[in-house]
């Protein structure tokens, strides 16, 4: 029973059974918490309806009591405390069909994304999933939802082809682009702000080749690693970073105007880059000289402030070095790691 006064929640709460929860029961924190426990949430109740029947009569009810319905499937997207609403859970929505001549998959509310792509293991196609499986697959899909192929094929959203939708009049309805544009295209990035989303109907695209993996070490060689991987990163830094001068240069060139700093700063900063690849150098004295010819670089082109900008980084990297010898001389396995 719900502590204010909300009788047509209370009237069906018998139908719900161990379904519906209200404060006070011994379930409530864990049934009431969102992933992210930071964001502490206080509904009237929360809801786990099993089946269209039961989210009606919930929806009728909420409506009668002047209530909102919030729909979190698997706890993401918190934001708000949810006072005066009924937190619908959604697990029990739990259908997927994965239809590989379509090639579409038909997603229920309650199925997480983990799930999705188990089904399509070995089928040679991919849905637009996130970057965790544990998120629900219809709710990261009327997000938006930035996938790990968002770049070549969209974000989540733009796979959508169709809902399933129950609206606040108790109508519930497959809707395409063809039934509703607008609705369509609101669904498509703003969550069920416009009735209680069922199940989804997204496109499904062919799997594109990955590869990954993963290289171990004992911790024992934990200094020599990160030694290696230090110089390696900075290497390829250096070697972009290198780049920048020697282009200006080549540019001069090619304009007719390449003056004589142009030239030395150039020479002198390949020669830091190959001093440093070849070990001679430590990292922190490659910066400063970096830092030190790219001071007459730019104020001799007429930079003046990128010119001070780098005066600054030249004190902060002589700072940098002068602690990185003292801890070397103090600390040599832990400076080395």
């Amino acid at each position: 029973m719900t502590d204010d006064a909300h009788p047509a929640l209370d009237s069906i709460a018998e139908r719900l059974g161990d379904r519906l929860t209200f404060p006070g029961d011994p379930r409530w924190n864990a049934v009431r918490s969102p992933w992210n426990l930071a964001i502490d949430q206080h509904p009237v109740a929360v809801a786990a309806p099993g089946d269209l029947d039961d989210l009606r009569a919930l929806l009728a009810a909420a409506r009668a009591d002047g209530l909102q319905l919030a729909v979190q499937p698997s706890g993401h997207g918190a934001s708000g405390t949810l006072d005066g609403t009924v937190l619908v859970r959604t697990a029990a929505f739990d259908r997927l069909e994965v239809d590989v001549e379509g090639p579409v998959a038909r997603i229920g509310a309650g199925v997480r994304m983990g799930g999705v792509l188990e089904a399509l293991a070995g089928t040679g196609l991919v849905a637009m999933s996130g970057t965790s499986g544990v998120v629900n697959a219809t709710a990261l899909t009327l997000a938006g939802g930035h996938s790990w192929f968002a770049r070549s094929l969209g974000f989540a959203s733009s796979s959508l082809r169709a809902v399933e939708l129950l609206t606040a009049d108790g109508r519930h309805r497959w809707l395409r682009d063809a039934d509703d544009p607008e609705l369509l295209w609101a669904l498509r990035g703003a969550g069920g702000a416009f009735g209680v989303v069922t199940a989804i109907e997204i496109d499904l695209h062919p799997a594109p080749v990955l590869t990954g993996g993963r290289i171990l070490f004992e911790s024992t060689d934990a200094a020599p690693v990160f030694r290696a991987t230090r110089r390696e990163h900075l290497a390829l830094m250096v070697a972009m970073a290198g780049l920048v001068p020697l282009l200006w240069w080549l540019l001069g060139l090619l304009k007719g105007s390449a003056p004589l700093v142009d030239s030395l700063v150039t020479s002198l900063s390949l020669a830091a880059q190959w001093l440093l690849n070849r070990r001679v150098l430590e990292n922190w004295v490659w910066w400063i000289i970096v830092d030190l010819i790219s001071i007459p670089l730019y104020a001799s082109r007429g930079l003046p402030l990128i010119a001070a900008l780098y005066v600054v980084f030249l004190a902060l990297c002589v700072q940098g070095w002068v602690r990185w010898r003292a801890l070397v001389a103090a600390e040599p396995v832990r400076a080395a790691a």
